[in-house]
């Protein structure tokens, strides 16, 4: 330390004082570009999701998804689900959760069959799931009701 002071032209005391100012700026200035690399990845995340909407659909839905798919496509398509209570003449009922029908099984009792375009692979994809008795619904999913 004393080998600073007399470098300096100062006293022992002052160059510690002038040592600490220096190393207190170090530490902000590290601090600030610690702040300003956390922003610019984020800005850079923010910039991809907004050009590439695949990447945002995949990280915003999870798993992974067809390239080709967009915010659009996923609207429209329908999310299902299968009644794991039969009714009484033995079916299970597939329902169109996305409409407001008051006709929808108790959360418990749904098992969820993802998102398809219409109740037909719904259907199927109940009985894919072991539902041999997959019905449509005769309220939310009147075009796949056969009984």
């Amino acid at each position: 330390m004393a080998d600073v002071a007399a470098r300096l032209g100062v006293s022992e005391r002052h160059s510690r004082r002038l040592i600490s100012a220096v190393l207190a700026e170090l530490n902000a200035a590290s601090t600030r570009a610690a702040v300003a690399i956390a922003i610019a990845n984020h800005w850079i995340s923010l910039t991809n999701l907004a050009t590439h909407p695949a990447e945002a659909t995949r990280r915003r839905y999870g798993g992974e998804r067809d390239t080709a798919s967009n915010d659009t496509e996923e609207r429209q398509l329908k999310k299902y689900c299968v009644n794991s209570n039969p009714q009484p003449n033995g079916d299970h009922e597939v329902h169109d959760i996305t409409s407001d029908r008051p006709c929808h099984p108790n959360p418990q009792n749904r098992v969820d069959l993802g998102r398809h375009q219409n109740c037909h692979s719904a259907v199927g994809k109940a009985k894919q799931l072991g539902y041999s008795t997959a019905n449509g619904c005769k309220h939310c999913a009147l075009a796949c009701h056969t009984r």
